[in-house]
């Protein structure tokens, strides 16, 4: 059994009235409140890292405050145990790594695992940022996207313009072919995309 330390301030009459209003009014208790707030300062900023910029998102995590009675917070409960795991698999003669999701306890006979990324890319985010994962969720009914790394790929590709794939429609583009074909010659990649292409190429890792 966990022994804990309880932590608390002081606030005027007329703030404490505000609070229990608003706690009330999202069915929540100061208590509970107060280590949701502790939660998400550890969650957030552990190891003396602050979050710059990102500090003021931070605050868009309290829109799930009304689920803060009922959700698990690994600052007040002294019963936690891990429930399910990812696992990173790594090998000495190769780079990189692939993960592993294991959905039950060692020993479970409901245990099982699985390699599919969308699979664990859904879990990882939906029980990290749960909020995020409702709202990308809603993202991805409005994209017509059926998962989170669908809606991820839809985003990236409607924002970010591959270098290589530029360097290719450039190749193309700088090409008059029918002009060419009459002459009875090809045309070679201009000067230009050849030395963007020398630019932004990147080694592939195996």
């Amino acid at each position: 059994m966990k022994s804990f330390i309880p932590i608390g301030t002081k606030v005027s009459p007329e703030t404490y009235a505000r609070l229990q209003s608003i706690m009330q009014a999202r069915g929540l208790t100061l208590y509970d409140f107060l280590q949701g707030c502790c939660s998400v300062i550890v969650s957030y900023m552990d190891e003396g890292k602050n979050l710059s910029a990102d500090l003021n998102r931070m605050m868009q995590l309290f829109e799930g405050m009304k689920n803060w009675q009922t959700a698990f917070h690994h600052t007040g409960i002294d019963t936690a145990k891990i429930g399910e795991a990812f696992y990173v698999l790594t090998t000495d003669r190769k780079k990189g790594g692939q993960i592993v999701h294991v959905s039950a306890p060692a020993g479970d006979m409901f245990r099982q695992e699985t390699y599919n990324k969308q699979v664990i890319l859904e879990r990882f985010i939906e029980l990290l940022l749960p909020d995020l994962y409702r709202r990308m969720r809603l993202l991805g009914v409005q994209l017509g996207t059926n998962s989170v790394l669908e809606t991820l790929l839809t985003l990236v590709d409607e924002n970010i313009q591959d270098p290589d794939e530029q360097t290719i429609r450039e190749e193309f583009e700088s090409n008059d072919w029918v002009h060419n074909a009459k002459e009875g010659k090809a045309r070679s990649v201009s000067q230009t995309a050849q030395h963007r292409y020398k630019q932004t190429r990147t080694p592939t890792l195996f």
